[in-house]
């Protein structure tokens, strides 16, 4: 009887180290696996910022070209405007002098 009952509880506490075991294989792998994650969280974080430096360049050369083709105009655009202004500076003028009569 006692027999029995040792034998019952070497059973029970061989079962527990075998879950002990067991749980503890489990945990060094999802250790691992969380290290793993977090090197590759790191190394996608670090590539969007990579990717924001680049975007905050291009634009930046995006605004550089817009300003130089706002200053690239072409000797026709150039009279057409000069043609323009002065037609204003006319119209300005008749106003002018019509406000004088």
């Amino acid at each position: 009887m006692e027999q029995e009952l040792l034998e019952g509880i070497n059973s029970k506490i061989e079962t527990l180290i075998s879950m002990y075991e067991a749980s503890k294989a489990e945990n060094a792998r999802l250790e691992a696996e969380l290290e793993n994650y977090q090197d590759k969280l790191l190394a996608r974080n670090t590539t969007i910022e990579e990717l924001k430096t680049q975007i905050d360049q291009l634009k930046l050369k995006n605004k550089n070209l817009q300003l130089v083709d706002a200053f690239n105009i072409s000797a026709n655009d150039r009279a057409r405007a000069k043609r323009s202004v002065e037609k204003i500076i006319q119209e300005i003028d008749n106003c002018i002098a019509m406000l004088n009569m």
